[in-house]
């Protein structure tokens, strides 16, 4: 049976695309912002993290990037880190304007953003020309510092969020290594779902460090009870400057391992600067170990409390605490 050239034509194009000659990689993206997933002192820099991943079963992608827009309040410092694949080009593109918006271009694709006033596009690419999905994900790091006011001040509120947007992980030419660039999802260009991540400044920050003379508390406890056992407790509290917070309380929960001894006023711990007033309450049940309360009517810059216990063997209602698996975790507020 004879059939017509377009009928024909039609047969063959359907049984390429379903044997998956015409099959493209797939990009997924992880965008991160801060990278580490800890919301930064106002003022601190910190990074955003771009993970791209290829999942397609087999196509490589080529011409791997990254673009995203960053927020006015934030301002790129020149770092930027694609780890061992190194950072083959980067482009930054500012709105300076503080009511128009602007058009930034990618510089691989040729696609237009608007940037609202103060917005920043920013397109990086690694220094790698084509991903397979047996490789390794392509991880790129961009860092930023907090938009100075002109009068040392961040224009950034401590507890609101901002919102960095449009990130995508992209094959600029596609499945093809001769591909030619356009927007996403025209010519051969293929990219992420774009996708957005907030960034929250705080202005106090807390840190628990413990140090043992037997090793890490994190590990189980099978190392002996009594004096010979020290344990020296570190809690930093940090404020972002230039703040000055007012009547600043701090509630240290000492971990039911620990056995600390003070006559109640806090006098057998270093505390820096002294605070306006503390007190050190033993438990009586043995949930825990006890609390430190401080109190600073004021407090710029920030503070360290050094408190030092010694193990447990046993609770008060005489549970073995030597040879448990529990572990002291951050519990200050």
């Amino acid at each position: 049976m004879k059939y017509p050239l377009t009928k024909v034509l039609f047969f063959f194009i359907v049984g390429v695309l379903t044997s998956g000659v015409f099959a493209a990689p797939v990009p997924s993206l992880n965008f991160t912002a801060p990278s580490n997933n800890v919301d930064p002192l106002l003022n601190a820099p910190f990074s955003v993290r771009l993970v791209l991943d290829n999942t397609d079963l087999a196509d490589s992608g080529f011409f791997p990037a990254f673009h995203f827009i960053a927020p006015a309040e934030f301002t790129y410092n020149g770092s930027n880190d694609c780890e061992s694949l190194g950072v083959s080009s980067i482009n930054v593109q500012n709105n300076p304007s503080a009511v128009a918006n602007l058009d930034a271009e990618d510089p691989f694709t040729g696609e237009i953003f608007t940037l609202l006033p103060g917005e920043t596009f920013i397109a990086i690419k690694p220094n790698i020309g084509s991903h397979a999905p047996s490789q390794p994900n392509i991880e790129c790091t961009v860092g930023f510092d907090f938009t100075d006011d002109g009068m040392g001040s961040p224009t950034a509120l401590a507890g609101t969020p901002y919102t960095f947007k449009n990130a995508q992980g992209m094959y600029v030419l596609g499945g093809m290594v001769n591909g030619v660039a356009g927007d996403c999802g025209t010519a051969n260009t293929i990219c992420s779902v774009p996708a957005t991540d907030d960034v929250t400044a705080k202005i106090f920050d807390l840190d628990k460090e413990v140090a043992s003379s037997k090793g890490s508390l994190s590990a189980n406890l099978a190392i002996g009870a009594g004096p010979s056992y020290p344990e020296t407790v570190t809690i930093t509290g940090t404020v972002a400057g230039p703040v000055t917070l007012n009547n600043v309380t701090i509630n240290e929960v000492i971990p039911e391992v620990l056995e600390v001894v003070d006559p109640g006023d806090c006098s057998s711990f270093t505390i820096i600067p002294a605070p306006s007033s503390c007190s050190y309450t033993p438990d009586i049940s043995s949930a825990t170990g006890g609390s430190i309360d401080i109190n600073y009517t004021t407090l710029s810059s920030g503070f360290t409390l050094t408190y030092t216990g010694s193990y447990k063997q046993f609770r008060d209602d005489a549970s073995e605490i030597i040879g448990s698996s529990l572990i002291a975790v951050n519990e200050s507020t």
